[in-house]
């Protein structure tokens, strides 16, 4: 449509009928005009329309119409509310057309389709009438008038025939007046509720924007022992909410049974009778609402007659479209800026690149203090004085010479190349790229420069007469740094000179390229230009027709409106009196205040990629019978499959009791997920969406194997520096810890009485001194390093044991209600691996996973490690601290890593959630704390975070006051939570929900969803049409040239093909090959640095005053559990930055394949300029496992760095804690170095092979893809393909493609 889609919004339209507060006969007046405006121009649909529209605006007259199947009791209800049986009623279908029932003097008239209206004066014969209206073979439509006091002067109700006919001409007739209709009430039997034919109707109806009300009819046909009414009621309000329908829209009713405790008839009524009051106000916004409808469809009336000499212009914009008007013209001013800039490449090139250069050797500290000390040592070597030694001293004063030169020579080396070579190499080769140039040799002979740094250079260097003083050495190394610089620079040069070349080489080449695209851009533009005239028109049409529909009379006054239906604004002043009462902060609104309004995207997220998927398979279909498409069909199938089957995880972290699971059950609407009360062996629990295998309410527990509860107990027991081999071992180490500890028991108390018994007797107490020190020395528990919650873990794996036996890696169904045993009791929990929950909820439709990780302070290095690896692969990161104790260590720890990481996603996917927001005093408390989490994160990394404060608790409650299952105490809760007094009604649900500031976030991460992994899978799937259809173009244009043309034309595809093959055959990738190995090692150097980095920071928050107050320890004690406890910190931040640095060369493996997949490309398009490969899509790395080190070094091994302090006090005042700091740094440097070295060959082991398996894979995709596509050029230019066929099949995909 030329007229932009925003005009014609739902909101737009609202927003304008609201604003017309006129009176039906006002909006008569307009409707004249608006008709005469259709009349004019001959579109009679239109005008038939507005018609009916202006008779309904002179009588003022507000339609009630009943819509829905067939037999759900549409005219038993009409009846109900008339108060007699006006309407045929039968357990078969009735009404076969639409019949209009009103108040007023008693007639009936009858439409039939052959001779018109008939009016049947009464007294008439009623069965005669009833007749009428089973009558859908010669009847239209039937009006009855009926004195009634149950319906007044100006309203009628329609009753239409069923919405599941099988004759379309019931459906037309259905339809037929809907347009009128003020208020719509589809109604549905019991049994056919969820009939997708309900939901596709009431769609139509909200895409006409007509009011619609859901009358769930017949439930005394309900069950009470098959399912409870409230579990039905709610699957049915959640089913149609999610459509669009209000919850208070939503009626439950039975004329048969009016006492049914269920039974909504009389809210019904009620409603009903709300509505009417309202009638005049209602009656003007039908009218207006359908009127700017029509609007909308003459404009696309007016559209499709021009529609040939629209479609000939988007023929010329191909893939194009006239809203890119803009960017056809900066392409244009870029093709013409590219011209401009062909004459001062060569000199751009040189200057830019002499730049990056400069900066290089700026940023290039080749002069650090280690190596300024050995140039020192080395100058002081080269004096005419230096000697070693007295007697004999020339041979040993030559090698201590040679030493100091080789020393000196080898870290200048290792300085250039960490500082200057790997830089340099990558920098030119960058530049290289961005310029275009693609010299094969030149690249290798890049990759392989190699620049002497020479000994004889350091000593040429050397002014040895020049007077030794730190003075000189510090000019010395400055000149040394020039003379590298200065090598570089040489070797460079020589280079750059042979890229220069070949720049001038292809500046011609480039030079036609651009006059090509100039000359087409320019047929685009002026094609937009033609676009945008007739969309003018459009526009001007729009302008005249809105001016006449809006008019110029007076508006309502307040008083009139308010006369409409006093009691509906007295109510609504009641509700808003209590409103302002409440003294809790409203999280919701807070929130609201803070984050930037946007647009909130309902109904199921998925949806939005319906018409791609279509897009995509009707495509396919349309190119399957071609040659040289069966590859592109297959990928296209390929991905439409992929999005079909697409579902949206969601990963919950955060540190124990921070909510996680309280808030996935107020995301799941009701509490689904046990909480375990024992932080260390917390399971991974997943919600998914059921399926027919297992549906909902299906659990299935996962158990450890024997082996991994053993390396949990292992990993326990490591800062006790203990270990066992089997449950034996580990029952009799508890048993030796229970036992001395009941004998430490035991000598206390023999202790204090022995002190009792000395102030008694002195000389038996000294007697029994000797042996209590030789208890001292035995009495040793292996388990004292342990703190308190891995001695609880390791008594449960040994109390749970006996029930475990046989169930080791098994796998077992339980019932939900069962599932509480296997999370809160420790003794099973300890056991359990993970938790899958099938479960039907508003967030499982719609493809959601939710996925509930232990703390992010657990102690199992496997939960570490699977938290990475839903870090990485997650749609949705969430985590959640709280409200009054945000970001504790655990959650620095976690966040942290996900710091590391984050600039490495291809989009921002974490959200934030500080929970228990119900705590706070005020909203300026809540700004305090949240800018306290804002500051933590920026200080972890991570900028610009979305952050949300909810009350997990109050959202729960508020979704389960909607279930209806809300229990008195919780009630009282919910009112206390949200500050509602104890004799008023608690907020309704969804105001419940806004409160608890969960909607918010529901309505940002749906927008996520929708806007940016939705919406980035909708455009791969269109890029994927636009390069079928260009090159369905291509082909067209080159079969239809003239004979000889084509026979050259086939004798060139010919060579192409041949020399594509070679082409492809000849990439050379062993450049960025050895640029996948420099990366892992230049990203390893630097591992090692960060980690020791955080050491001094950690070590001073495990080691300081407080943690060393605790008199009943010993010393040495504490000392041995701390070190063991930064030795375990090091370690596991080891494998935390390793894990990090497998995404980082991730990343750097897929960009540099894309660069080759990308280089390869633009050398098949020399030989052939329409060959286009699919774009490159990076393949799932299978990421190496690194677990932490360093077992083997404990507080044992480093004993002689802690046995000198035995003091508290003077550990810290004369500064042994600063000295222990730093000896066991220069101790822990080797075996860190060691297994940094281990994870660098591992991380090569892994990658290297994956990129020569990656790059086999693409040479051949490329084979079959260039394969293909000469069979289908050859095909079209030996005329063997059907032309017809081509050029239909390119206008369907154009037209698909358009759809974008």
């Amino acid at each position: 449509m030329l007229i932009p889609q925003p005009t014609f919004t739902q909101s737009a339209i609202r927003k304008w009928v609201k604003s017309q507060k006129i009176l039906p006969s006002h909006a008569a007046l307009r409707l004249r005009e608006l008709l005469h405006n259709f009349e004019l121009v001959g579109d009679r649909i239109r005008a038939d329309r507005c018609r009916d529209l202006l008779e309904k605006a002179d009588a003022a007259e507000f339609v009630i119409a009943f819509c829905g199947h067939f037999s759900a009791g549409k005219s038993t209800m009409i009846n109900e509310l008339m108060g007699e049986e006006l309407l045929p009623t039968n357990p078969i279908p009735t009404s076969a057309n639409v019949v209009k029932v009103k108040t007023g003097p008693a007639h009936a008239v009858v439409t039939f389709k052959e001779k018109g209206e008939v009016a049947f004066p009464y007294p008439y014969d009623v069965k005669e009438i009833q007749a009428y209206c089973t009558d859908g073979d010669r009847v239209d439509r039937v009006e009855i008038a009926h004195p009634n006091d149950q319906l007044p002067p100006g309203v009628a109700i329609l009753d239409t025939p069923g919405i599941d006919s099988t004759e379309d001409a019931h459906r037309v007739a259905a339809e037929s007046l809907l347009h009128t209709a003020d208020l719509i009430l589809c109604m549905t039997d019991y049994n056919h509720v969820q009939s997708s034919l309900n939901s596709e109707f009431i769609e139509t109806l909200q895409q006409d924007m007509k009011p619609t009300w859901l009358l769930i009819n017949q439930i005394d046909k309900h069950v009470a022992f098959e399912v409870q009414f409230t579990e039905f009621a709610r699957k049915i309000t959640n089913a149609f909410t999610a459509l669009g329908v209000q919850e208070d829209e939503i009626f439950f009713t039975t004329v048969r049974e009016p006492d049914h405790p269920h039974n909504d008839v009389p809210q019904l009524k009620q409603r009903l009778a709300e509505a009417i009051a309202e009638k005049r106000r209602r009656v003007t916004e039908t009218v207006l609402t359908a009127a700017y409808l029509l609007v909308r469809d003459h404009l696309l009336w007016r559209e499709e007659k021009r529609r040939a000499e629209i479609e000939a212009h988007r023929a010329v914009l191909g893939t194009y479209s006239m809203t890119d008007g803009e960017r056809i013209v900066r392409e244009l001013a870029d093709v013409k800026e590219r011209e401009q800039a062909l004459t001062d490449e060569a000199e751009r090139f040189e200057r830019e690149f002499a730049a990056k250069l400069d900066r290089l050797f700026k940023n290039a500290n080749l002069m650090p203090y280690h190596t300024r000390e050995l140039a020192r040592s080395f100058v002081e070597s080269q004096q005419v004085s230096f000697r070693v030694g007295r007697l004999f001293s020339g041979h040993r004063t030559k090698e201590e010479r040679e030493r100091r030169l080789t020393l000196f020579h080898k870290e200048v080396r290792e300085n250039a190349a960490t500082y200057i070579d790997i830089h340099l190499k990558k920098m030119m080769l960058e530049h290289l790229e961005a310029y275009g140039i693609e010299n094969e040799q030149l690249r290798r002979s890049i990759y392989e420069m190699e620049v002497p740094i020479t000994k004889e250079m350091l000593v040429g260097t050397v002014n040895r007469g020049a007077l030794f003083s730190t003075e000189y050495v510090v000019r010395y190394a400055s000149f040394v740094v020039d003379a590298v610089r200065q090598l570089y620079t040489q070797a460079v040069k020589e280079k750059m000179e042979e890229a220069l070349l070949d720049l001038k080489k292809n500046r011609q080449k480039k030079a036609d390229t651009l006059s090509r695209r100039k000359e087409e851009l320019e047929k685009k533009r002026a094609a937009v230009l033609e676009l945008q005239a007739i969309a003018a028109g459009q526009q001007r049409a729009l302008r005249q027709l809105l001016d006449t529909l809006g008019g110029s009379e007076e508006e309502f006054s307040v008083e009139e409106m308010q006369e409409e239906s006093p009691r509906a604004f007295q109510d609504i002043g009641e509700e808003k009196r209590t409103v302002r009462q409440v003294p809790r902060v409203h999280i919701g609104r807070k929130q609201a205040k803070r984050r930037r309004p946007r647009q909130v995207i309902a109904g199921d997220m998925r949806k939005q990629a319906r018409p791609a998927i279509e897009a995509l398979e009707q495509s396919a279909c349309q190119l399957q019978v071609f040659p040289g498409f069966r590859g592109m069909v297959q990928e296209l199938v390929s991905r439409a499959q992929r999005m079909k089957r697409q579902q949206y995880t969601i990963a919950l972290f955060g540190a124990f009791s921070a909510g996680k699971s309280s808030f996935a059950n107020a995301l799941l609407g009701d509490a689904v997920l046990p909480v375990s009360p024992h932080p260390t062996t917390a399971a991974i629990n997943h919600v998914l969406p059921p399926t027919e295998e297992r549906p909902h309410g299906t659990v299935l527990v996962q158990f450890k194997r024997k082996e991994q509860v053993l390396t949990d107990v292992n990993q326990a027991l490591e800062i006790a520096e203990q270990k066992v081999a089997s449950f034996a071992e580990l029952e009799a180490l508890l048993d030796e810890h229970a036992r001395i500890v009941r004998e430490q028991q035991e000598k206390e108390a023999e202790k204090a009485r022995r002190e009792a018994l000395e102030q008694t007797n002195p000389d038996a107490g000294k007697k029994t001194e000797r042996k209590g020190e030789e208890e001292e020395e035995e009495l040793r528990d292996p388990l004292e390093l342990l703190r308190d919650e891995q001695l609880f873990f390791l008594e449960a794996v040994q109390n749970g044991l006996s029930d475990m036996r046989g169930q080791f890696g098994e796998e077992r169904t339980v019932t939900m209600e069962e599932l509480s045993l296997f999370v809160a009791v420790e003794e099973r929990a300890c056991f359990v691996e993970r938790v899958l929950l099938y479960y039907d909820g508003p967030l499982t439709r719609q493809g959601v996973i939710l996925i509930d990780t232990p703390g992010a302070g657990s102690m199992n290095a496997r939960h570490t490690e699977v938290a990475f690896e839903h870090i990485k692969h997650a749609d949705a990161v969430v985590f959640v601290t709280y409200y009054n104790h945000a970001f504790s260590r655990a959650d620095r720890e976690f966040l942290i890593q996900l710091g590391r990481v984050k600039e490495y996603f291809a989009r921002d996917k974490m959200f934030f959630i500080v929970n228990a927001a119900d705590l706070a005093a005020s909203e300026a408390e809540i700004d305090d704390v949240l800018r306290h989490v804002e500051r933590n994160l920026l200080a972890c990394g991570i900028r610009e975070a979305r952050l949300y404060p909810v009350s997990s608790q109050i959202g729960l409650l508020a979704a389960r006051l909607a279930q209806g299952r809300l229990s008195e105490d919780e009630a009282a809760l919910y009112r206390k939570l949200t500050g509602t007094p104890p004799d008023t009604p608690p907020p309704e649900s969804a105001e419940g929900r806004f409160f608890s500031g969960i909607t918010l976030f529901e309505e940002d991460f749906r927008a996520f969803v929708t806007e940016e992994l939705v919406g980035a899978a909708v455009a791969s799937a269109y890029e994927d049409i636009g390069r079928a259809l260009r090159v369905l173009e291509a082909w067209r244009t080159e079969a239809r040239t003239e004979e000889g043309e084509r026979r050259r034309k086939e004798e060139q595809a010919k060579a192409a093909r041949l020399a594509s093959g070679t082409a492809i055959e000849e990439v050379d990738t062993d450049i960025e090959r050895g640029l996948v190995a420099q990366e892992i090692e230049e990203l390893v150097y630097y591992v090692k640095q960060r980690v020791f980095y955080r050491y001094f920071d950690e070590f001073k928050a495990i080691i300081n005053v407080p943690a060393f107050a605790d008199e009943q320890e010993e010393m040495q004690t504490l000392l041995r559990r701390y070190t063991n406890e930064i030795i375990r910190f090091v370690a596991f931040d080891l494998a935390q930055e390793m894990r990090a640095t497998s995404l980082r060369i991730e990343t750097f493996l897929e960009r540099t394949l894309a660069g080759i997949h990308r280089r390869t490309e633009n050398e098949l398009r020399a030989l052939d300029e329409n060959i286009a490969l699919a774009g490159y899509e990076a393949l799932e790395y299978e990421t190496p496992s690194f677990v932490p080190g360093l077992h083997e070094w404990n507080a044992t091994v480093f004993a002689d760095l802690l046995t000198p302090y035995k003091n508290r006090a003077t550990f810290f005042t004369e500064g042994g804690n600063m000295k222990l700091r730093d000896d066991l740094e220069a101790r822990l440097r080797g075996p860190v170095s060691e297994y940094v070295s281990a994870c660098e060959k591992q991380l090569k082991d892994a990658y290297l092979p994956m990129f020569d398996r990656e790059v086999q894979r693409l040479r051949q995709k490329w084979v079959r893809q260039v394969d293909e596509y000469f069979t289908g050029k050859l095909a079209a230019l030996t005329a063997s393909g059907d032309m017809a066929a081509l050029d239909a099949a390119y206008e369907a995909v154009r037209a698909i493609y358009q759809t974008r």
